[in-house]
């Protein structure tokens, strides 16, 4: 049965301004966007001392298609003391607008939908920190297990840090680090990097398809080039898990023929039961189906 999403409904220019406003999330009331603690000092508490437990989707509206509801509750199942905030194309215009106004012209000036999508994701990571997952993600685990597992050093010392999903043991393919799923600290030096890199791209004309300019493949480019030049300085820490950890299911290279179809959202024989029967492993916190919604109308209608 379709659930009432359990959300945070969209919020005005009014509370993004003024810092001054709590909205009621179902189980408890929790801070969101606009709240005093997510002003600069509450920021540098959290760099020093804490992961943010905030869950970032998006959608062109607050009303997400059917199709995606059950996995987007499954984040909320999953994480029930952490925030979760959806993300709407005017909320993502306004958090631009009101932190980060150098880049505005560039946002507005993108082509594609899905390029203003790809950019905003890094601004959420390097505002508020937390988790950002795609709409056709489920979570299988907590994300306080993974931070736990992953990330112990931050843990226990409050150390700076961002998290990247490893897709492929084909560690040449240029998608082999999805920008579906990520995860770190506010005010990591990796996020402004990739932010810049965009803009840059962007500005330039540089290249002419999304995944180069602000996806999959501009995030794996822009990594190779962090790790290299600007982490070699800062130290700021960013972890590449392992395959199977946030993407089991590898559409670039997967065993047997039949997996692709079943796991496949978008396919005639998608099966997520049998999907996750087959491919899951008990070390996956989460699993995508891949239903590139941008790409056409498969949501449409349901």
């Amino acid at each position: 049965m379709f659930r009432t999403p359990r959300i945070v409904p969209a919020i005005s220019m009014l509370f993004l301004l003024s810092l001054a406003s709590f909205v009621n999330v179902i189980r408890k009331t929790v801070p969101v966007i606009g709240a005093p603690i997510y002003g600069q000092s509450y920021l540098a508490e959290l760099q020093a001392n804490d992961f943010p437990k905030i869950i970032h989707q998006s959608w062109k509206t607050s009303k997400v298609p059917m199709r995606f509801q059950k996995w987007v509750n499954t984040w909320q199942d999953q994480n029930p003391e952490w925030t979760y905030i959806l993300w709407t194309d005017e909320m993502n215009r306004q958090l631009i607008a009101n932190h980060y106004p150098w880049a505005l012209s560039t946002y507005d000036n993108l082509p594609l939908p899905i390029e203003r999508a790809d950019m905003v994701r890094y601004f959420y990571l390097h505002r508020f920190g937390g988790v950002y997952a795609d709409l056709d993600m489920e979570c299988l685990e907590s994300m306080n297990k993974l931070i736990m597992t992953y990330a112990p050093d931050h843990v226990a010392n409050g150390s700076a840090v961002v998290l990247l999903g490893h897709m492929s043991e084909d560690y040449e393919f240029e998608h082999n680090i999805p920008n579906a799923w990520m995860a770190g600290t506010p005010g990591h030096s990796f996020w402004m990097h990739m932010a810049n890199t965009i803009l840059e791209a962007a500005n330039q004309n540089a290249t002419d398809n999304a995944e180069q300019t602000t996806g999959p493949v501009a995030l794996k480019n822009t990594l190779m080039n962090y790790v290299t030049t600007v982490a070699a300085e800062d130290c700021d820490a960013v972890r590449v898990l392992p395959p199977g950890i946030i993407y089991p299911h590898d559409w670039h290279d997967y065993e047997g023929e039949d997996v692709g179809p079943i796991c496949w959202a978008k396919s005639e024989s998608f099966d997520e039961v049998k999907c996750k029967e087959t491919i899951v492993t008990k070390k996956a916190f989460t699993m995508t189906y891949w239903t590139h919604s941008w790409e056409g109308d498969w949501y449409e209608g349901f």
